[in-house]
């Protein structure tokens, strides 16, 4: 049976199936208040026991009129499957774009097209989509990452986007490199999109699967950490 512990009351819209760590929520209510994690809405945390893991499903009920983005992030989300992230993809990308973003999505070809299959209305001149598959070989020697060509490569997107408009970016870039055990690689790209979000005041999100909520480095690397449609702060 899961452990259910509330932590405040419900208001208004219901969000449901995204995951954070347990030692994130192992927090007070009165810290979350006092942090501004709650503020007018609440977090209903249903730790999930799988053998020696465990990771927490978070329903979140929240109040729109009070969501907001702070004016740079370099946030982490985590998703148990692939419909559960082109959801939270698309919404990320339609939020950003009407607060006249530019969106680039740097990711799998799969992931680019299933987003362009789900949401019919995106404007497509504030969006960019990039293949990772294709952008590997320009930035990556073996098994090692060149960081001069990364920041070289994203220069060269980034020219792209109308001046003027805000911009956002999402990345499967270290959670690919992840996944293929690259984790050295994986960690330097975490860094580096630090360097971006200062450089050149992006707003940077990352997409890794739930199972990967335990690596290190993850949280050390970002400043925010997205549940349902907030950014809510690492640190």
């Amino acid at each position: 049976m899961p452990l259910l512990r509330s932590l405040g009351t419900p208001a208004t819209a219901f969000v449901k199936n995204a995951l954070i760590p347990s030692t994130f929520l192992n927090r007070s209510k009165e810290q979350c208040l006092t942090r501004g994690y709650l503020s007018v809405y609440s977090i209903i945390a249903v730790l999930d026991y799988r053998g020696a893991q465990s990771s927490l499903i978070v329903c979140m009920f929240e109040d729109p009129s009070r969501l907001g983005w702070p004016s740079s992030f370099h946030a982490v989300q985590f998703y148990l499957n692939d419909t559960f992230l082109i959801r939270s993809l698309a919404s990320f990308v339609t939020d950003a774009q009407k607060t006249n973003g530019t969106v680039i999505v740097i990711a799998t070809e799969a992931h680019c097209t299933m987003l362009n299959n789900s949401v019919q209305d995106l404007d497509q001149c504030k969006l960019i989509l990039a293949d990772i598959v294709e952008l590997f070989p320009q930035f990556m020697r073996g098994d090692r990452l060149d960081k001069t060509r990364f920041l070289q490569l994203f220069g060269e997107i980034y020219q792209r986007i109308t001046p003027g408009n805000r911009t956002f970016v999402f990345g499967e870039v270290a959670p690919i490199l992840s996944s293929q055990g690259l984790h050295q690689a994986a960690f330097m790209v975490e860094q580096l999109c630090g360097v971006l979000c200062t450089e050149y005041g992006v707003s940077i999100l990352c997409g890794y699967p739930h199972s990967d909520y335990l690596l290190s480095g993850i949280y050390q690397t970002h400043t925010h950490l997205r549940v349902g449609g907030s950014m809510v702060a690492l640190t």
